[in-house]
């Protein structure tokens, strides 16, 4: 385990040196803190006293955040409101060190705001404002026309879809198109409503459940799972599928499934951002020169972090030290199976 110690070690130190366009629907993640104080007389709820709140980036943008916090350059690329919301994402972005000038504003949208709502430090109630209206044909092309002028300066291209009106079939099977054909990466994080639409990205990223429900095909044992995977194979045209649920990571790649376990330790996979870190690391590695296998490994291993400080939002965990931290902790307890299939 040294030897692959060494290797991840290898692998994350590349990071910093690592150019990202991240594209796909942003939000901004509204966080309101109070205590109970006592029942209302006006209804059967809770009266609470306001302690606090913060903004932070959400969707896409947590994932710009994230790829940040490990010391990689980043561009965002996605379409807000133009409103007070949108200004309060882009200057937290920007504080971050995420490049916006490829977010686009128009007054036809409404920035995506997911108001959380917690009362002794539990989430009681979450409100979201949204309007997940398709893109104006015009505000498209002026996308892809940015796109194309920054893709000659970029590694990887991260396609992170939350079904919020950003994506659509055109616009992926264009910039998937412009970065193949200009030599570059490209790692798609799907949601259901343009799943499909996926084809020809280098590796597909998804929880088992959805991967099961876009494609209609029930997961029942390990043989309807192998059925499902080299599915998406074969109908992605993409040299990794990698799906994980809260017990298992599963990677599929030509003639051959992996199995990762997770680590033993309490893993809150609930958690908000644990997809954003999984396509975070994966993807950097795989820029940095890792196999399909090196990065799945390195994503699983990366849900560590998590554990470093279970009460911190995960974006104020992650950094490139953390994850050499739980590198050197746990990559002698990885357990993996790779078995080959016919």
């Amino acid at each position: 385990m040294a030897e692959l110690q060494d290797r991840f070690k290898e692998i994350i130190d590349s990071f910093p040196n690592k150019h990202v366009l991240v594209l796909g629907d942003v939000m901004l993640d509204h966080y309101i803190y109070s205590d109970a104080r006592k029942l209302s007389r006006e209804a059967p709820v809770i009266v609470a006293d306001l302690q606090g709140e913060e903004f932070r980036p959400g969707g896409a943008a947590n994932l710009a955040t994230m790829i940040r916090r490990l010391g990689s350059k980043v561009f965002l690329a996605s379409v807000v409101g133009k409103d007070l919301e949108s200004e309060i994402l882009l200057k937290a972005l920007e504080k971050e060190g995420v490049n916006t000038s490829l977010i686009l504003q128009s007054p036809d949208r409404t920035t995506c705001v997911k108001n959380r709502i917690y009362v002794n430090k539990q989430q009681y109630l979450r409100l979201d404002k949204e309007n997940p209206k398709p893109l104006d044909p015009s505000i498209m092309e002026n996308m892809l026309q940015k796109i194309k002028d920054y893709i000659n300066e970029i590694d990887i291209l991260i396609l992170s879809d939350h079904d919020k009106g950003t994506l659509n079939g055109t616009l992926i099977a264009e910039v998937i198109k412009q970065s193949r054909e200009s030599g570059k990466l490209v790692v798609g994080r799907p949601k259901l409503q343009h799943f499909l639409d996926f084809v020809s990205v280098n590796s597909l990223l998804s929880t088992l459940k959805e991967a099961s429900e876009a494609l209609g095909m029930s997961v029942l044992n390990d043989s309807s799972l192998r059925n499902l995977g080299f599915n998406m194979l074969s109908r992605f045209e993409s040299d990794a599928i990698y799906l994980w649920n809260k017990e298992t990571s599963y990677l599929f790649e030509k003639g051959m499934i992996t199995y990762i376990q997770l680590l033993n330790f309490s893993l809150p996979l609930e958690k908000v951002g644990v997809r954003d870190l999984l396509a975070a690391v994966y993807s950097l590695s795989l820029a940095g020169s890792a196999t399909n296998l090196e990065a799945a490994l390195l994503a699983s291993l990366s849900q560590v972090v998590i554990s470093y400080n279970h009460n911190s939002m995960l974006s104020d965990i992650l950094s490139h030290t953390n994850l050499r931290k739980a590198i050197e902790e746990k990559t002698e307890n990885l357990v993996y199976n790779t078995i080959k299939v016919k």
